[in-house]
């Protein structure tokens, strides 16, 4: 397993995450309603690693994405949105290295910026559906996931 194959599958990434390690923690660094859109930016950390900036939005009227956004304190997102009975389904998954200044939310960039430095940076988008409903995901990959993979594969 490679960094490369974690950001390019279109899986969970809570599952592959969890493969790495076993201290898997959540960040939340904004959650709430911003008019009618319900947002929430966590940092998820592998062995206290930063590896992974995300940005979940969805319309107050999308009852399913908003009770997921809302309870994920107690269940991770990626085990609801890729639950086989959820009838949830992820649209196509873009994938792209970009540079800090293409970041467009201050939040995210005020976090990334205290941890990169001229490294590369990841940006992961793709839209959830069930029925009408959607959510767009904003992922950022940090460098911190190269570091923890490699410590993976060292232990073999």
């Amino acid at each position: 397993m490679n960094w490369h194959d974690i950001v390019n599958d279109p899986g969970s990434t809570t599952q592959a995450f969890k493969f790495l390690s076993s201290d898997y923690r959540l960040e939340v660094l904004f959650s709430d309603f911003e008019q009618e859109v319900f947002k929430r930016i966590i940092v998820i950390k592998l062995d206290n690693i930063p590896v992974m900036v995300a940005s979940s939005e969805t319309h107050i009227s999308n009852a399913i994405f908003l009770d997921i956004l809302q309870n994920s304190q107690t269940t991770p997102i990626g085990v609801r949105l890729f639950d086989p009975k959820s009838g949830i389904k992820r649209g196509s998954m873009f994938v792209k290295q970009i540079d800090l200044a293409e970041v467009e939310d201050p939040i995210v960039v005020k976090y990334i910026s205290t941890l990169i430095n001229n490294e590369e940076l990841y940006f992961r988008t793709s839209t959830f559906r069930a029925d009408k409903q959607t959510m767009n995901l904003k992922e950022y990959v940090l460098p911190g996931l190269k570091l923890i993979v490699n410590r993976y594969k060292e232990k073999g």
